[in-house]
């Protein structure tokens, strides 16, 4: 009798147990899945919040976020009206972008010095002369930034596409 009392006894302790596991279980794959899914769905609305992500990439030399953060179609403008215009998607789209950022810049006339994009890209957006923060768009050098549904996001590229392969 005593035996059967302490099998019953172990078998509802493992019992309990099992069922304290399983509970607590439970929210972990809940967060985790959450987390996935917020990642996957990242909205920023905030243009400072953008700029410091975009730069981030930038600085990372991150693709996949840079594809994030670009427009589906991103569009390149020649310098002239008559150079050709691109549109561009994913892998080949974040490709022009480190292409522009890696091979160009614009004199600062302030410094009376070339300033390359990479270097450009490491500020802060209160020492940016362009930002407007109350603009849908934000024109700033030779990228346009949009504000969309899915907040904002690179939708135009100014380079020289007449010389430039893309």
């Amino acid at each position: 009798m005593m035996e059967k009392l302490l099998i019953c006894l172990a078998l509802a302790l493992y019992a309990c147990q099992e069922a304290n596991t399983t509970t607590q279980a439970t929210p972990k794959k809940t967060n985790e899945h959450h987390v996935q899914k917020d990642a996957a769905q990242l909205k920023i609305d905030d243009f400072g919040l953008f700029w410091n992500e975009f730069r981030g990439a930038i600085s990372k030399n991150d693709s996949l976020k840079i594809i994030h953060l670009t427009a589906p179609i991103l569009q390149l403008f020649g310098r002239a009206d008559s150079d050709p215009r691109l549109k561009l998607t994913g892998t080949a789209a974040a490709k022009a972008i480190f292409f522009v950022v890696n091979n160009g810049g614009y004199f600062d006339e302030k410094t009376n010095k070339d300033v390359s994009y990479r270097s450009f890209f490491l500020r802060d957006l209160d020492d940016i002369d362009q930002f407007d923060p109350k603009a849908q768009e934000q024109w700033i050098k030779d990228f346009v930034f949009t504000k969309t549904a899915e907040g904002w996001k690179l939708s135009v590229l100014y380079t020289n596409t007449a010389k430039d392969n893309f």
